[in-house]
């Protein structure tokens, strides 16, 4: 079998992907990078530094594999749709469609058997079209989801199960080695800012008492997402705004930020020792 895996460098979801299909597997794997039309050059460059990081270390540490680079160009004007259903609040969906016509493309190309899908608990906060990745436009190729089951294939009419099954990332890094978690343990701000969103992510796994597994379960029902999704009222849910405040809340934070000016700048130190233990500072 042949597998696709579209992997940052940077992201926890599509590392851990990557480690289990090159050590619990036999499969061919094709790593893509995926230069996406709405990241910004520097970000992008951010990013392949880091997907070079990883390529290497997983080739030596693990198995060799092949690595492609494409681009991600728009193809569908942005399309909008309810956060859940029945609720006020939308959010942009066009962009994985966009990605996952790409992903089709270099499938064909590569003659993959199934496509890995990155996603992960705590990417199903929004609407079920973002929630768990399904071929859609009548595409010859299935995902599989490294965070739920590298054989069962994911469905329209399993994806619920899917939803509720799935690991996040928190227990997903637990279970990484070391150097990979080195890698991705950065940000380009690296903790300078104060109140960043992608610094306050990293900082839950590394300074919250919970196991990653317990983490998983506390973040989740937060965000009312995966198992927790039932948990959220249609009409009044937004999480997707609410997604950074509900992270510095567990950090010892409260909103608004200015009556916490300390404890930001305790954090943003926090992140920067985090950063410079491993390497990225």
């Amino acid at each position: 079998m042949k597998i696709l895996v579209p992997y940052s460098g940077l992201g926890t979801n599509s590392t851990y992907g990557m480690y289990r299909w090159l050590t619990e597997t036999d499969h061919e794997v094709v790593a893509m990078f995926l230069d996406i039309y709405y990241s910004s050059d520097e970000y992008t460059a951010f990013e392949r530094e880091h997907f070079v990081r990883g390529v290497d270390w997983l080739k030596k540490n693990t198995r060799d594999f092949e690595v492609v680079e494409r681009v991600c160009e728009r193809k569908y004007p942005p399309f909008y749709e309810p956060v859940r259903e029945g609720s006020p609040f939308n959010e942009e969906t066009s962009s994985s469609d966009n990605m996952r016509d790409t992903y089709a493309e270099v499938a064909e190309e590569f003659k993959v058997n199934a496509i890995s899908s990155g996603k992960s608990g705590e990417d199903t906060i929004g609407s079920l079209h973002k929630s768990a990745s399904i071929s859609r436009r009548d595409s010859d190729y299935n995902y599989l989801h490294p965070s739920w089951s590298l054989t069962e294939e994911v469905t329209l009419e399993n994806r619920d199960q899917v939803i509720k099954e799935m690991s996040s990332k928190w227990s997903q890094r637990e279970k990484l080695p070391q150097g990979l978690r080195n890698i991705i343990t950065d940000c380009q701000c690296k903790g300078k800012k104060i109140g960043c969103y992608f610094c306050s992510d990293l900082l839950l796994n590394e300074l919250r008492p919970e196991t990653g597994q317990e983490l998983d379960d506390l973040i989740l029902e937060k965000l009312c997402a995966g198992k927790f999704r039932h948990l959220a009222n249609p009409k009044t849910f937004n999480g997707l705004s609410d997604r950074a405040y509900r992270y510095y809340e567990l950090l010892g934070s409260n909103y608004p930020f200015d009556d916490n000016t300390e404890i930001l700048e305790e954090l943003s130190m926090k992140a920067q020792e985090m950063y410079n233990k491993a390497g990225n500072l």
